[in-house]
């Protein structure tokens, strides 16, 4: 960036995406006593025995909170299956639990990105690049 190359800790490139340097970034360290299918049953349509899918969250504010996790730190095309690193955050946000998704992000992207798809992670690029600059 900048024609420069950096080096940064997890918890310097999470401060630098705009999150609380407090905030634990093992997801699941922090995530004491998650359990996928327990937390579905409680937040989810209880009848419902397929793949975790947005329209099965009862209530509106985390489903609302999983459709913007798909659209900006977990892009791609299809953003209604609920993927683990999306329930871990749901499960964190309605426990109170705070912690940093900058790894499981950055795990993420390096997975789902190649050079001649769409760039879906410029917003984050830019804080980057705008808190690498100050």
């Amino acid at each position: 960036m900048f024609k420069e190359e950096f080096c940064y800790t997890w918890k310097q490139f999470s401060t630098l995406l705009g999150f609380d340097k407090s905030y634990d970034l093992n997801i699941d360290k922090a995530c004491v006593g998650y359990d996928k299918k327990i937390f579905w049953k409680e937040i989810a349509d209880s009848r419902t025995h397929q793949m975790p899918r947005t329209s099965n969250i009862h209530n509106p504010t985390l489903r609302f909170l999983h459709r913007l996790l798909g659209l900006t730190f977990y892009p791609r095309v299809d953003i209604r299956p609920i993927i683990k690193q999306e329930m871990q955050l749901l499960y964190a946000a309605v426990n109170r639990i705070r912690v940093s998704p900058a790894r499981s992000m950055v795990e993420y992207w390096s997975k789902t990105f190649t050079r001649d798809g769409d760039v879906e992670i410029t917003s984050w690029v830019t804080r980057i690049a705008r808190n690498i600059a100050r």
